[in-house]
């Protein structure tokens, strides 16, 4: 932190853009995702299959009055959650909320440094770049936009 005499200078006083980078994993694979695109954390519970045609989203959950999404990252990344009693994570999509099933490990909230933030090297529309922790090397997912496919007519096609 930047300081004077007087005290931090205004720019240093200035919270950073980012609320911070969440932790968590899917099949033993760690990935990050912002803070502010997560709603909450549960048990996760009994899902629904339902038919559909829109990539990684076959089922529905539950949760208290309300029926989510659920969106299979553990899928699209080809593994398997890993846990006997998984965690579900609320995400704040861009049409709405939905579930993702993860791994039963606490997730981490980390500062945003952006010293450790790199570019996405996937190239995939949804990764928005690298988390470097130590040796580890972590993607950053865009939770707000996973599933939305560009000149897709699918329900989480992007709109236009």
């Amino acid at each position: 932190m930047e300081t004077t005499l007087h005290g931090p200078t205004p720019e240093a006083a200035e919270p950073s853009p980012h609320p911070g980078l969440v932790l968590f994993s899917i099949g033993g694979q760690r990935i990050g995702a912002c803070a502010d695109e997560i709603g909450s954390f549960h048990v996760w519970g009994s899902e629904m299959p339902i038919p559909s045609r829109t990539p990684f989203m076959n089922r529905l959950l539950r949760y208290g009055d309300e029926v989510l999404p659920v969106y299979d990252l553990a899928a699209r990344l080809k593994v398997r959650v890993v846990d006997s009693r998984p965690l579900c994570l609320i995400a704040r999509h861009q049409q709405g909320r939905m579930a993702i099933c993860i791994d039963g490990e606490i997730p981490t909230l980390r500062p945003w440094d952006a010293r450790c933030v790199g570019p996405s090297t996937s190239g995939e529309r949804d990764v928005l770049g690298t988390y470097q922790l130590e040796a580890e090397t972590i993607p950053i997912y865009s939770l707000a936009t996973l599933g939305i496919q560009v000149g897709s007519d699918s329900p989480m096609s992007e709109r236009g």
